[in-house]
């Protein structure tokens, strides 16, 4: 049953705290922006697979229906 599990791992991204002289979300910098996202499902995703890009909040969607193999006719 956990070769066939898919496992999603995610979180908020960072608040600064008074990093780079600023307070919040809403800046640039990499601690404000950086997301994980780490997905194993070992009878589908090769686990030594890694990508480090940009990427939004709405991939994340697209991602994991590209994992399921589900179609997304809208896209």
């Amino acid at each position: 049953m956990l070769s066939n599990t898919l496992f999603i791992f995610t979180s908020d991204n960072g608040g600064l705290w008074g990093e780079h002289h600023y307070a919040g979300k809403s800046v640039a910098h990499r601690q404000a922006t950086e997301v994980p996202l780490i997905m194993r499902w070992d009878r589908r995703l090769d686990g030594a697979a890694q990508q480090v890009r940009l990427t939004l909040n709405v991939d994340v969607a697209a991602t994991v229906a590209d994992a399921t193999r589900a179609e997304m006719p809208w896209v």
